[in-house]
């Protein structure tokens, strides 16, 4: 009997390709093309490119890290704008992640950004 349930585990083991390796996935490359922001150039560069290719997280990535400073995003707007603009009053991180999102749905659309 021992030899039978042990055949029978060695055929369910088998059978069920426990033992193989799936076929690798391709690694997520939107987030490859920042490069290290150590200087106001690399980190225009990398405003840049974020907008020219449509990619949120990198977008994201451009404004303040606070899992390094103890800052958070704020944006003044002039007091003309304000006038012109009343949403501008309450901008703030989340509003400027939605702004982008539009702007990528845009240019899904087909419209261009330079």
């Amino acid at each position: 009997m021992k030899k039978y349930i042990s055949f029978l585990l060695i055929l369910f083991l088998v059978s069920c390709d426990l033992f193989t390796t799936r076929t690798p996935e391709l690694p997520d490359t939107a987030a490859q093309t920042n490069i290290a922001a150590t200087n106001p150039d690399s980190l225009f560069k990398n405003f840049q490119t974020s907008i020219e290719k449509g990619i949120l997280q990198n977008y994201i990535s451009c404004f303040v890290d606070t899992s390094f400073l103890k800052r958070k995003f704020k944006f003044i707007p002039s007091s003309g704008s304000v006038t012109q603009y009343p949403i501008l009053n309450g901008w703030n991180f989340d509003a400027e992640k939605q702004y982008f999102q539009n702007e990528i749905i845009k240019t899904l659309s087909g419209t261009t950004v330079t």
